[in-house]
């Protein structure tokens, strides 16, 4: 898990965290992001970051629409491919299920004198979480429907 600690929840921001990612990683040949509907996850910054770093033409005149932004994000040739759960299916994206332990195990009953100290609880949290509690994730869902 990696995480970045910021003041907003801008489109700016969070490509700052996928540039950060990324950089993390730079032996992967392909990254498959899973991510809801937020307009940060499909805006015209975005596309730019995924074309930088998946070295493809950024076209903005081609992305004017939504979707034709999600189209573009989702493109499989790409290096970094978005993947977007269904609407009101947040209940499949992980992340969701880590945020649930991060509330319940950390913020819940956390008192922070600062927003400093917040961000240096949070990130620790993080460390120890990936220490104590992560494990490699395996997919196994084959698209095939999961009831007749």
């Amino acid at each position: 898990m990696l995480g970045d600690v910021l003041a907003q929840r801008t489109s700016a921001d969070f490509c700052q965290h996928i540039r950060h990612v990324a950089r993390r990683f730079p032996e992967l040949k392909r990254f498959h992001w899973v991510m809801d509907h937020l307009n940060t996850h499909w805006s015209l910054e975005l596309c730019r970051t995924i074309a930088e770093l998946s070295g493809v033409p950024f076209e903005p005149q081609h992305l004017l629409t939504g979707r034709e932004r999600r189209a573009f994000l989702t493109r499989s040739e790409h290096r970094h491919v978005i993947q977007y759960t269904p609407k009101h299916g947040s209940w499949l994206n992980q992340i969701e299920i880590w945020f649930g332990m991060l509330q319940r195990r950390l913020l819940r009953w956390g008192e922070f004198p600062s927003t400093a100290d917040l961000t240096r609880r949070l990130l620790a949290y993080i460390e120890y979480h990936n220490i104590h509690w992560a494990r490699p994730y395996r997919w196994t869902y084959t698209g095939q429907p999961l009831a007749a």
